[in-house]
């Protein structure tokens, strides 16, 4: 029932975020794996599916399907575990493009109800569109994500959605705060968590292929506010990893 707020300027890594997110629900370490939907609304799925496999075998997709780069034989050893491991997993794709709220609601019931699906992530928040008739901008999104949060409850599933931080933050040494997301309208007030990843510098970020992201937790309504976690992308791989290992995690 909980609607989750990820944000971040373009290309600080939110999509590779949501699909580690996604790819640790449907290949856990522990217990069952948990059935995702996931809709997105900037990339395709050959996309997020290539993106998946680059994490997991930790290899620079990209370069390899530009014939860049070979794959070792471990690589392709563990690509040919990984794939129809993928094939078989409990994740639905929807790939369409332009689709307004009230369809993604309609599509996310389907999910629900024919594969069980306990989370949906929705990439990203600002592209989807709202009803006829809602002029600014401010209060499509006040619409799109109140509806959201009305589906997250419904549905009884967790909502992830990906949203853009607003230009204003950019060249600010400060914390991000709610008012930063982009179009806030209803956000900060319909969200129970709200998540902002920010580099640490955000110059270098933009060539660098290792880039020091940390995840700051500006709403928790369940929960501490105000607590951060520090992260490495590593952008090749599209990967995200601790900072920081903890030994009680090991």
């Amino acid at each position: 029932g909980q609607l989750v707020i990820l944000a971040a300027r373009p290309a600080i890594g939110k999509t590779s975020f949501a699909l580690n997110i996604a790819t640790n629900l449907l290949f856990p370490r522990y217990g069952v794996p948990t059935p995702v939907g996931f809709f997105s609304l900037e990339m395709t799925r050959d996309q997020l599916n290539t993106r998946m496999i680059g994490g997991l075998c930790k290899v620079n997709m990209r370069q390899v399907m530009q014939a860049k780069s070979r794959l070792s034989t471990a690589q392709q050893k563990k690509m040919a575990e990984v794939i129809p491991q993928l094939m078989k997993a409990p994740l639905i794709i929807d790939d369409r493009g332009g689709i307004n709220i009230n369809q993604i609601f309609s599509r996310a019931r389907r999910m629900v109800r024919k594969k069980k699906v306990k989370v949906i992530f929705i990439d990203y928040l600002q592209l989807v569109r709202g009803p006829k008739g809602i002029d600014k901008k401010n209060y499509e999104v006040g619409y799109v994500s109140e509806t959201l949060k009305m589906m997250a409850k419904e549905l009884k599933v967790t909502v992830v959605a990906l949203a853009q931080m607003s230009r204003n933050f950019e060249g600010q040494d400060r914390r991000p705060r709610l008012s930063d997301l982009k179009d806030s309208g209803n956000l900060e007030q319909d969200a129970d968590v709200v998540g902002f990843l920010t580099p640490h510098n955000p110059e270098e970020a933009k060539e660098a292929n290792i880039v020091p992201v940390r995840l700051d937790l500006a709403k928790v309504r369940e929960g501490e506010s105000g607590s951060m976690c520090d992260l490495t992308f590593f952008k090749e791989f599209t990967l995200f990893e601790p900072t920081s290992k903890f030994s009680e995690m090991d």
